[in-house]
């Protein structure tokens, strides 16, 4: 019996996750490597064996650098291949950069929406609505769900 399965499993089960350079599997590894830090710290590149490594929050920025061995430690133990001497941080303001998409989406939301009105959700269509984390995708939802409820 055929079973079917997304284009992303299949390639995944074709190519070998270790024959790419330890670069690759750190990025795709990443939430593994660092645990419940990834929702405050992204890695974002490496350079001459150092891990670059973009943090929310300055107050975590502190607390991270001393953690800098643990985690150097976790990356080696992940990608063993690693030629990783430290890890540094820099702070990056995830904060500012949704806030501004925020404001984006709003306004074209006003300007898109103007021809007719807004219609008043459920509490199950608000639910749904906001459950999309992602703030564009959401705006758009609601613009489309506007337009439907118009006709």
């Amino acid at each position: 019996m055929d079973t079917y399965r997304t284009l992303g499993s299949l390639v995944n089960s074709l190519v070998d996750d270790n024959k790419f350079p330890w670069e690759r599997r750190l990025f795709t590894r990443w939430n593994t490597i660092v645990g419940s830090l990834s929702s405050h710290m992204c890695c974002e590149k490496v350079e001459r064996g150092i891990v670059y490594a973009g943090v929310y929050d300055y107050c975590l920025m502190h607390e991270l650098f001393y953690l800098r061995p643990n985690i150097v430690a976790s990356i080696k133990k992940a990608c063993p291949d690693a030629d990783i001497c430290d890890i540094r941080f820099r702070l990056i303001a995830a904060d500012s950069v949704i806030h501004k998409k925020k404001k984006t989406i709003q306004k074209e939301i006003a300007h898109l929406v103007k021809p007719f009105e807004m219609p008043i959700l459920n509490q199950q269509e608000q639910h749904a609505l906001n459950a999309i984390t992602d703030v564009e995708l959401q705006g758009y939802m609601k613009i489309f769900f506007a337009r439907c409820m118009s006709h």
